[in-house]
């Protein structure tokens, strides 16, 4: 069966004679632009091989506007103006939803543009061959399964030592592993039947001499070794090299099409079908149960009971399968009431307690597992101290780690995490918050003293670099120099108020405030009391008669009439006139001769 696609076209390379980069040489007059072309192109760019043709797979899209797209690189009988030999890039682009209903295959797509001379005239028309579920089984070795496997870790994947592998074979081993996934994943996916690895490129599949850094090498012929803590990915992989029903598994996931991307919230789908095929024979709990997506939703509860029941009794050798069931359970995880009952079994159960018979990494996995099916999907102030409590006011190495490689909602909880960690942690991850950050750190309601006061001494320090301190006055400006805060950290205490008052305004400021930054600070108002100590003692010498009158005048303002007031101001900037005329006037206005 073959599928009748239109496809959309560019021609990209240099003009030949000239000394001008690549460009958009001609293209198709369609929906997509040459700027469009030009955009697609250059962002999943494979960097440029001796050896050619070589072939890339990429998206661009979504939803309706989702695309497949195939660019062949190959060199032409042209020269540049430097005699160099112009390498040519043919890309073919076809929507991605009608793709879908064969679907078609990266080898099929290949095969129908691979003679197809650019440009043309009119739409251009190809017929592609529906993908064979028993051609793909058939090449499901151990290393096609292996990077099926590691491509659910969300890393890029690089086949290496495959230099001699034709660009047929590298088509049908793209096709053999995106066949052991569902098919909806090709929406979002890239692969290159090779890569520069010294270049950053966007590719997650491909060939290259090296694997970059980043990407989980998978050696031509050899299986792939998966790393212990990819729970999905290693069961996903035992499970399909010990089943037999990989036909069935491609044909089930071949008719799967919904466009998705590779994360964390797509991975349960995997194993979900896993699961209901019956190869997920690490889980026999779970590849029992006749609904999958039933026990995605009610099987929370039951899994941290069966965990907390396993390390009370000391059978460690149930934690790998529970990790992985918390893990399946996480990625599918959302915020409510059953959130809520998940917490609630962890801190009855004490499940954040550490357990001394667990090593470090391992339970770094538990807590990982159990913050992001419970707590997640954002760390915020108030989940940090539920599980501050829950944890038994205790924060052990393995948790604080698991903290951190949640994501944070606000600065707060990045400023109260620095109190577990290390001098050298510690400055670390200050040094990550922007002085914005800090003020809205210490800012934050209800004030945390301990965490304001890490807010404010990071500020200071900053300040100490004169180059900072711009930032630094930005900060306090927009949170109004912090008074409310410096208030709680010193409550009855005026000297600690003035002293930390003066510490700020010398990291915004500078040792000595001049007339400009004077205003500044008094733009919004008379300052308290202990603010308006800690100005005068870091004041200029020549700037203290500004401050002086407009303390001054601020004071008088609030009990005489604006009329007068402005008289009064008009009078004090006459320096020159005799204090007697000064008084002689203010009778008379007051009504006194």
């Amino acid at each position: 069966m073959t599928v009748r696609l239109t496809a959309e076209w560019a021609l990209w390379g240099k003009e030949p004679g000239t000394r001008d980069g690549e460009k958009v040489l001609v293209c198709s007059d369609g929906k997509v632009g040459g700027g469009d072309f030009s955009k697609i192109i250059t962002r999943y760019a494979p960097g440029t091989s001796t050896e050619l043709p070589q072939v890339t797979m990429s998206w661009f899209g979504g939803r309706d506007s989702a695309h497949l797209g195939l660019a062949v690189q190959e060199w032409s009988d042209e020269r540049d103006g430097l005699g160099r030999d112009i390498a040519i890039t043919r890309y073919f682009c076809v929507p991605y939803e009608r793709a879908a209903e064969g679907p078609v295959s990266f080898e099929g797509l290949y095969r129908a543009f691979a003679d197809r001379a650019l440009p043309v005239t009119g739409p251009l028309l190809v017929d592609v061959p529906t993908l064979d579920p028993q051609v793909t089984a058939r090449a499901a070795d151990e290393t096609v399964v292996g990077a099926a496997a590691l491509l659910l870790t969300g890393q890029p994947v690089c086949v290496v030592n495959g230099e001699d592998v034709p660009l047929l074979d590298r088509l049908l081993f793209f096709d053999a592993v995106t066949a052991l996934l569902p098919y909806g994943f090709r929406a979002k996916m890239t692969a290159s039947t090779w890569t520069d690895s010294a270049s950053r490129h966007r590719i997650r599949l491909s060939f290259a001499r090296h694997a970059p850094p980043g990407a989980h090498p998978v050696s031509w012929g050899r299986g792939a070794e998966i790393p212990e803590d990819q729970d999905v990915a290693r069961v996903y992989h035992n499970a399909l090299l010990g089943g037999d029903r990989l036909v069935e598994l491609t044909a089930r996931f071949a008719r799967d099409t919904r466009p998705r991307s590779m994360s964390a919230e797509n991975l349960a789908t995997v194993l979900s079908v896993l699961g209901e095929l019956g190869l997920l024979f690490e889980l026999p709990d779970i590849s029992d149960i006749s609904d999958f997506e039933e026990w995605l939703a009610t099987g929370g509860d039951e899994v941290l009971t069966s965990c907390a029941d396993a390390l009370g009794q000391g059978r460690l050798d149930m934690l790998p399968q529970h990790l992985v069931q918390l893990n399946i359970l996480a990625a599918q995880a959302r915020e409510g009431g059953e959130q809520e009952r998940h917490r609630q079994i962890i801190g009855g159960r004490r499940l954040l307690v550490p357990d001394p018979t667990l090593d470090q990494t391992i339970q770094e996995r538990l807590y990982d597992a159990l913050l992001s099916l419970a707590y997640g999907p954002r760390l915020t102030v108030d989940g940090l101290d539920r599980i501050i409590r829950d944890a038994g006011r205790r924060i052990p190495p393995p948790l604080v780690a698991a903290l951190r490689r949640m994501t944070v909602a606000e600065p707060a909880v990045t400023v109260r995490l620095t109190r577990y960690l290390g001098a050298a942690e510690r400055a670390a991850l200050l040094a990550s918050l922007s002085p914005e950050d800090l003020a809205d750190a210490a800012a934050r309601e209800p004030v945390d003293p301990p965490a304001a006061r890490t807010a404010c001494d990071e500020l200071v320090r900053r300040g100490a670099d004169e180059a900072g301190r711009a930032a630094v006055r930005a900060a306090l400006r927009r949170r109004g120099q912090l008074v409310e805060v410096v208030q709680r950290l010193h409550p009855g205490d005026q000297e600690g108020q003035i002293r930390r008052h003066r510490d700020l305004l010398t990291a915004a400021y500078g040792q000595e405030l001049g007339e400009e930054a004077l205003r500044e600070v008094l733009s919004v108002g008379l300052p308290p009391a202990p603010l308006l100590a800690a100005l005068a003692l870091t004041c200029a010498w020549d700037a203290r008669p500004l401050l002086m009158r407009e303390v001054f005048l601020t004071l008088l303002g609030q009990g005489i009439t604006r009329e007068l007031l402005d008289d009064v101001m008009r009078e004090l900037g006459e320096p020159g006139r005799d204090p007697s005329e000064r008084r002689r006037n203010t009778a008379r206005r007051s009504g006194r001769s």
